[in-house]
């Protein structure tokens, strides 16, 4: 889903969040089963979107970002990445789609979010989220879990994108992110 869409998609949902009663889908923290709640994150801090697409300059500003308002930046692509570097069970997962070429299913891209969003440093700081929402479900979910403050969206012609992007690689056995 590219950045546009869910930039609109956030400015309907802000729209219709602060100026009219909305209900409230289904939590993925609430219990599938029984309905019952899991409890959502408490965070204190500061709940950031950054949002742009491949080769926009995301990673550059999250961390000018992430320092100048004391948030904790989370990629999703770096979880992922040390999640399959431990050999976690997320991470062996997620190999598995990855080695076939597809992508990571939201349901298990959420879970480490929504987990991660649990951490004390995020608790105390906030977050600014880099590469998540990706899909409208991950959307769908983040809504329904924390009330999202700021949505940055970074416009990159596509020109300089591809340019950009064309000057990248990863190396396949480092998983080191080679750029020329």
């Amino acid at each position: 889903i590219n950045a546009e869409y869910m930039g609109h998609f956030l400015s309907v949902y802000f729209f219709s969040r602060y100026s009219t009663p909305m209900s409230t889908p289904a939590s993925p923290l609430r219990s599938p089963t029984t309905g019952s709640p899991r409890g959502p994150p408490v965070i204190d801090g500061p709940k950031m979107i950054l949002l742009g697409g491949p080769g926009s300059g995301k990673s550059t500003q999250a961390a000018i970002i992430a320092q100048k308002y004391g948030v904790v930046p989370i990629s999703t692509g770096d979880m992922l990445l040390a999640a399959v570097t431990q050999a976690t069970p997320e991470g062996l997962e997620a190999k598995d789609y990855v080695v076939r070429g597809q992508l990571v299913p939201d349901a298990l891209v959420i879970d480490m979010v929504v987990n991660r969003l649990r951490r004390p440093d995020v608790r105390a700081h906030g977050f600014l989220l880099n590469g998540f929402p990706a899909t409208l479900v991950q959307m769908e979910a983040l809504v329904t879990t924390v009330d999202i403050d700021v949505v940055f969206e970074l416009q990159v012609s596509e020109a300089t994108m591809m340019a950009r992007a064309s000057g990248r690689r990863v190396d396949p056995l480092t998983h080191v992110l080679c750029v020329d």
